[in-house]
């Protein structure tokens, strides 16, 4: 399965949809390709939809794709994931981003990720 990363303005926020490996590389590389947009574009608030991703991460990959995304990304951005609900354990990434001093959440509804991301 091949990457492909599409951004689209939706007015408060811009909207990222990611469809590729859900694994650890290629999505430390959605990250870099999130903070590069968001910064030219000079956006404050972001929605990443990996929902159409296909693979599972470990504990220890989300660990590390965690520290690599506080690292990456502006703590000045809020940023929604909302991914497939056979993507279990994304509030464990959350909780590593958030210690690290980033606004994220991680839901399963883009409807709700929406809300929270507009508050």
């Amino acid at each position: 399965m091949s990457d492909t990363v599409n951004f689209e303005d939706r007015g408060q926020f811009v909207y990222c949809r990611y469809t590729g490996p859900f694994a650890l590389e290629p999505t430390l590389n959605l990250a870099k390709e999130v903070s590069e947009y968001c910064k030219s574009h000079d956006y404050e608030r972001v929605l990443v939809d990996i929902s159409e991703s296909e693979g599972t991460l470990g504990d220890f990959d989300r660990f590390k794709h965690g520290t690599a995304t506080s690292n990456l990304l502006s703590p000045k951005l809020k940023i929604a994931i909302v991914g497939s609900e056979d993507q279990k354990r994304g509030n464990f990434w959350e909780t590593v981003t958030r210690n690290r001093n980033l606004k994220t959440k991680v839901f399963h509804d883009l409807k709700l990720a929406e809300e929270w991301l507009c508050l």
